[in-house]
This record gives structure tokens, C-alpha cells and sequence, in this order.
């Protein structure tokens, strides 16, 4: 062995024999990894979804408070995912079914959101989220969400 194998290498480990028996194939990643990169998706479409909305000429909710109602959409939609169990699908050898679960969980999401905004406007007279806003999201993250499971 050589002194530059000897001065890469760690018990026989090289950095690429490393990285590549690790990092090579993300189709085998574990359940809670798939798990918290769609709840990260979820945030991400909430950001795109505030981008729009704010970009608009559209009047919010002076009493909004952002983080409280951003919050509840990302635990709405990571309890459904649970749910479901969108996570439990392999990435690379999603099925046409891992596409349904992601559909029905996301809708299911967007329709308890939609059923809070309204049962909160008919105690409090206000709404959480602008339906618009709420439409929107559930749209984007869909669509990321389906980009990544395929």
C-alpha cells in the first residue's frame, strides 16, 4: 500500500467507497427521512404560497397571526401524512397507490383547514387563512410532494 492510499484511507475506508455505498442510492432512505422531507415540502409550498398571496393586491386579515396559522397547516398536514402513511411507499418504486395516498392525504388536509377557517369565522368572526391561500397550498404542495414521491 502506498503512502497516498495509506494518508486517504481509514481502516480500508476511502471517502468515495464512503460516500458512494451510503449516499448512492436515495431510493432506500428510511421511513422518518421520507417523513420529514414532506413535511419540509410542505413548509416550502407555504412559502411559495405566501409569496403569491403577499405579491397579490390582496387586503389580509389584520389580527393574522402568520406563524400560528403556518403552524397549524404544517401539523394538519404531518398528521394526515401519519395517517396515511405517505412516507411508507420506497421512492424508487413509487406506485400509481403511493400517488393516490398523497392526493387523499393532501385533500383530506386541505379540507379540515378549509372546515377550521370556517368554524373558526363562525364563532370569531375572522378567519385563520384566506380559502385562496389554502386552495393555493394545497395545490403546490401536491405538486412537490408528487415531484419528489416520482
Amino acid at each position: 500500500m502506498s503512502n497516498t492510499t495509506k494518508s486517504n484511507s481509514f481502516l480500508g475506508i476511502t471517502k468515495e467507497n464512503f460516500f458512494k455505498k451510503r449516499f448512492h442510492n436515495f431510493g432506500y432512505l428510511p421511513r422518518w427521512i421520507i417523513f420529514a422531507i414532506d413535511v419540509a415540502i410542505v413548509c416550502i409550498s407555504i412559502l411559495i404560497t405566501h409569496f403569491i398571496i403577499t405579491s397579490l393586491n390582496v387586503k389580509f386579515y389584520e389580527n393574522r397571526n402568520f406563524i400560528q396559522s403556518y403552524s397549524l397547516v404544517v401539523v394538519v398536514n404531518a398528521l394526515f401524512f401519519l395517517l396515511y402513511r405517505t412516507y411508507a411507499g420506497i421512492i424508487r418504486h413509487s406506485t400509481f397507490i403511493d400517488g393516490v395516498k398523497l392526493l387523499v392525504s393532501t385533500t383530506t388536509s386541505y379540507l379540515v383547514l378549509l372546515t377550521i377557517n370556517y368554524s373558526w369565522f363562525f364563532i370569531f368572526d375572522n378567519k385563520i387563512f384566506l380559502t385562496t391561500g389554502l386552495f393555493i397550498g394545497y395545490i403546490i404542495s401536491f405538486i412537490l410532494l408528487f415531484y419528489f414521491e416520482f
